[in-house]
Formats: structure tokens, C-alpha cells, sequence
């Protein structure tokens, strides 16, 4: 199954909102970023669940920025998007966690990473939801043969040319899907083309685009049963953060 644009546009950008909140509000990384961990509530508004993996980071003191990053995409004259480079000053962690199909590279590797690891899971969330599973996952769910897929992304990551997705959709996708120096910050997000016309601070007060039925507050008919625990893993980095 998968999203139309309209729905998608609309579950991103509240899952952006969630996703910014508890790294400029909180200061902390989620690291677990998946299908599994977002829910609707009964007005068909998605909630964001599972902290057992966020670190917190201090924001670190404006003399430790550093530059890097993406400005909001916008048309050059050949009809393609284009930006300017810019980073915000972000902390790093080295520990391997997370659910296989949306971790990042820089994870995998066990570089050192800042909360642009939740924007890759972002990205592999919105193609999923417009082409229908994740891009690097492997059809027997070994979370090897995943992990060598992500960490081989640019030989592996393929958009399927299906003509209801637009440019400005698989546009927004490349910039998350991609090296974290340059993967898009919410502010950047906000100010894509894809989301033209898309008041964020309303967002809550919108009528969703699915409303879930359900019998009562202790319905739980609509969800599935993926058997706990086993789907995360943990690999302890030489310093554990």
C-alpha cells in the first residue's frame, strides 16, 4: 500500500514538526525514527512514540558551529532544484542503534553523528510511503545484507519511475537520502516546493486526510502485531553515547 502526495505531504510535515521539536525544544536525538513507532490519534493526527533510544545533546556553544548543510531548494534555469551550503553547530554520538531500514549510513559506519540521522530516517519513511517499502531493504530481512546496502547508498538507492510522484517529491527525498553534511534541516524542509502552499503552525488544527475508525480509547484492531524487541539492534560503539 502507499500514500498519495496530498497525505504524504501532510504526514511528513507533521512528522517533521514532531521530529524538530525534540531536537530544537529537547535537545535530544530519536534515533528510532520508523512506521512502527507513529501512530494516529482518533482525528487521524500522527503521534510520534518510543524515546528508548534518544540521547540527549546539549546544543553546543555558538563558537563550536560548524558550516555545512543545504539552503531551501529552489529552481535554477534549467528547471532543476538547486542550494547553497550551510550547517547549523550540532553534538555527535558513535553508538549503532536503531531499526536496520532506516538507519543512516554514518550510523552503520559508526561515525560520529548528530541529529541529521533522523532526517535519513525521515526520508526512507516518505519514499516508503510513496513507493511502498524501503529502499534498501532486504527481501529476507537480513539486517547484514541491509546494512551493506546503506552503506553502499549511492549504488543502491533507485527512485522507480512512477509517474504519480513529482519532481518536487523525489527532490525532497534526495535531500535527506544522502550524506548528512548535506542532508536538509527542518527550517529547509519547510521551505521546499513540495510543501508550497502549507501552513505548518496549522497543521494541528487541519482536518487529517485519514481518520482511523475505532470502537473506543481501548481499540486496538488496527494494529499489527511485529513480535517486539527483536527488530531493533545494538551494536556497542568503543565509546558508548
Amino acid at each position: 500500500d502507499t500514500f498519495n502526495e496530498a497525505e504524504t505531504r501532510f504526514y511528513i510535515a507533521e512528522l517533521v514538526e514532531a521530529i524538530d521539536y525534540i531536537h530544537t525544544n529537547l535537545h535530544y536525538i530519536h534515533r528510532d525514527i520508523k512506521p512502527d513507532n507513529i501512530v494516529y490519534d482518533i482525528n487521524g493526527h500522527i503521534h510520534l512514540l518510543d524515546f528508548g533510544l534518544c540521547k540527549h545533546t546539549p546544543p553546543l556553544p555558538a563558537h563550536e558551529s560548524v558550516s555545512g548543510g543545504r539552503e531551501p531548494a529552489q529552481r535554477d534555469s534549467s528547471g532543476s532544484f538547486s542550494r547553497a551550503p550551510r550547517h547549523p553547530a550540532r553534538a555527535h554520538l558513535q553508538s549503532v542503534v536503531g531499526t536496520p531500514d532506516y538507519m543512516g549510513p554514518e550510523v552503520y559506519r559508526k561515525d560520529p553523528y548528530g541529529k541529521e540521522c533522523d532526517m535519513w530516517s525521515l526520508g526512507i519513511i516518505m519514499f516508503e510511503m510513496l513507493f511502498g517499502g524501503p529502499p534498501f531493504s532486504d527481501e529476507r530481512h537480513d539486517p547484514a545484507v541491509t546494512s551493506a546496502r546503506v552503506m553502499r547508498w549511492r549504488q543502491h538507492f533507485h527512485m522507480p519511475q512512477d509517474p504519480n510522484v513529482s519532481a518536487e517529491a523525489r527532490d525532497l527525498i534526495r535531500g535527506l537520502i544522502c550524506d548528512p553534511q548535506d542532508r536538509l534541516t527542518a527550517d529547509q524542509i519547510r521551505a521546499h516546493p513540495f510543501f508550497q502552499g502549507l501552513e505548518f503552525k496549522k497543521l494541528r488544527s487541519m482536518h487529517a486526510p485519514i481518520k482511523p475508525v475505532v470502537n473506543g480509547p481501548l481499540d486496538t484492531s488496527n494494529f499489527d502485531d511485529f513480535g517486539g524487541a527483536e527488530d531493533q539492534f545494538v551494536i556497542p560503539a568503543s565509546r558508548h553515547q
